[in-house]
Formats: C-alpha cells, sequence, structure tokens
C-alpha cells in the first residue's frame, strides 16, 4: 500500500490506534507535503492506522 500526502501540513501513518497507542507494525515517520510512504502487508486482517501529529485521522487497511 502506498499512501501520498496530499495536504500542505506533514503527517504519520502509524499503526495503532489514538486512544490504545501505536503498535509496532508500521510507522512513516513525518511525511512532508507531496511525500509518500508504503508498507508491504503479508498477512490477512485489519490494521487500523493513525495520524500521531492529527489522532483524530485515523484509517483501516484490510487485507484479505
Amino acid at each position: 500500500v502506498v499512501w501520498t500526502n496530499q495536504d500542505s501540513l506533514s503527517h504519520t501513518v502509524t499503526s495503532g490506534d489514538p486512544n490504545a497507542g501505536p503498535t509496532s507494525t508500521f510507522d512513516s515517520g513525518l511525511i512532508k507535503a507531496g511525500a509518500t510512504f508504503q508498507h508491504k502487508f503479508d498477512s490477512v486482517g485489519t490494521n487500523p492506522y493513525y495520524c500521531t501529529v492529527h489522532p483524530w485521522m485515523t484509517g483501516k487497511v484490510t487485507v484479505g
């Protein structure tokens, strides 16, 4: 999966959720405007993620 930051602000793609905190599955670090981050998922399941800078920004990747 490739994430592209199309915003003017920096963001992260960090596995986990803002309430429970990050997991160690993946963490992009800061992604500047226009930059990308990619991660290969090797197993089936649902992988929640969020932006540590803006924790209300959440998402999930579901691998079938």
